[in-house]
């Protein structure tokens, strides 16, 4: 025997009109956290010509999944842009970026941009490994005159990108005493 099943239908939510949706954009807008400054390497020329800062380079690919949510962790994390944009210079870049990178005065190119998969050359100057591996996300973290620091491959919570931060500006410290 089949039992019946009492079905309740519900009403559509009342369409919001007014003042209401202009409440609703604002606290949209407003709860929106950016956590940096980031810029592009054109403008990091030009920023380091004007005055030199350390530099953290973050490197996603658009098919890495993580980076997604490296990058989800960085928007939502206030301290590390309050960080980043006091003492550094944070740029973002694209693993298999078809333009040109300049760095240090240098133009990296994309050997074959029409090839999807096919990283930058800066990528391969300053991502690989020991194996000659990259691994994404990728952070790049560079002293005032270009020198690469260090190089961390993969996911890294905020907390730890904090840490990294905080050796960093104490040897920036030592040098500013120095």
């Amino acid at each position: 025997m089949y039992s019946k099943q009492k079905t309740t239908t519900k009403k559509p939510a009342p369409v919001k009109t007014g003042w209401h949706c202009t409440v609703t954009l604002l606290l949209m807008l407003f709860s929106v956290h950016t956590a940096s400054a980031q810029m592009n390497f054109a403008e990091l020329d030009k920023k380091m010509s004007e005055e030199k800062k350390y530099i953290v380079v973050y490197i996603g690919s658009k098919y890495c999944t993580y980076c997604l949510m490296q990058e989800a962790q960085i928007k939502k994390n206030n301290a590390l842009g309050q960080k980043l944009d006091s003492a550094f210079y944070f740029v973002k870049g694209l693993a298999e970026a078809d333009s040109a990178i300049v760095f240090n005065h240098k133009h990296y190119l994309n050997p074959n941009p029409q090839n999807p998969y096919q990283v930058n050359d800066f990528v391969t100057v300053y991502g690989k490994n020991e194996k000659g591996f990259v691994s994404y996300p990728l952070w790049l973290y560079f002293d005032k005159d270009y020198r690469l620091l260090l190089r961390f491959y993969g996911l890294m919570p905020p907390k730890n990108i904090l840490k990294v931060l905080d050796r960093i500006a104490a040897v920036m410290d030592k040098d500013k005493n120095a």
